[in-house]
């Protein structure tokens, strides 16, 4: 605001102003107190939250899923942060498909690099041949421990919901199953090396058997067993 005009007021003024006449009641009631600087400041700076497109359209498909829940299992403790950020961007609907590259000009084919399909977030993380191999594994895993949906969708993106100790690992448990479907779809796409499911479920099973191991040496064997010995699905299986 270096040239003063009282007639024409900056546009910080002018959204400044526009918020004192919204809010004149609180003067007009006495309120004054109330009428801060700090009331000012959060109206300005604190928008009322916003629901990001791929928010709204998850919610157009599965209308009753309970997104103040969900958003807990996203950032848990008890996942790597790697994992947890595909998490998210994958209920924001935000991953880089090469669909998406390809509409930004940053790659020519919209298609998946391992069977030519079109690479939507559903087909790269479900329905490319290789990732329903994958997944076709990690149910049988998944239905020892939990109910299964007969949608995949539900169980690979917005996660099951059970009790705390179980939640835990079943959720980090299908990040792991997504962060791997991911990883070595970069590697095929960008790398051009081509792996088989069974080299994703192999590295699934090999990060498996290093977290029970880190959390065997930091926490140590019973509490260990404790978190993983869950119907020993985990803890006596060979990965």
């Amino acid at each position: 605001n270096s040239y003063p005009n009282s007639c024409q007021p900056s546009f910080f003024y002018k959204h400044l102003l526009s918020l004192i006449r919204d809010n004149i009641a609180i003067l007009s009631n006495h309120n004054i107190s109330t009428f801060t600087v700090k009331f000012l400041y959060k109206l300005l700076f604190n928008p009322p939250a916003t629901t990001s497109p791929g928010v709204e359209r998850w919610s157009n498909i599965y209308p009753t899923i309970s997104w103040k829940t969900l958003w807990n299992f996203v950032f848990d403790d008890f996942t790597e942060n790697r994992k947890n950020e595909l998490q998210w961007f994958i209920l924001h609907r935000a991953v880089k498909t090469a669909q998406k590259l390809a509409e930004w000009k940053y790659l020519i084919s919209p298609n998946c690099s391992v069977c030519g399909r079109p690479e939507t977030i559903t087909h790269l993380f479900l329905n490319c041949n290789r990732s329903k191999s994958v997944w076709a594994w990690a149910m049988n895993i998944l239905s020892s421990l939990t109910k299964v949906s007969s949608d995949l969708r539900i169980i690979a993106f917005f996660l099951p919901f059970e009790k705390p100790k179980r939640r835990n690992i079943l959720a980090w448990f299908v990040k792991s199953v997504n962060y791997a479907v991911w990883k070595f779809r970069n590697i095929s796409h960008f790398d051009h090396i081509h792996k088989e499911a069974i080299d994703i479920i192999n590295f699934i099973k090999s990060d498996i058997r290093q977290r029970i191991y880190m959390d065997l040496d930091r926490y140590g064997l019973d509490k260990c067993f404790d978190t993983w010995g869950l119907n020993s699905i985990f803890c006596t299986s060979d990965g």
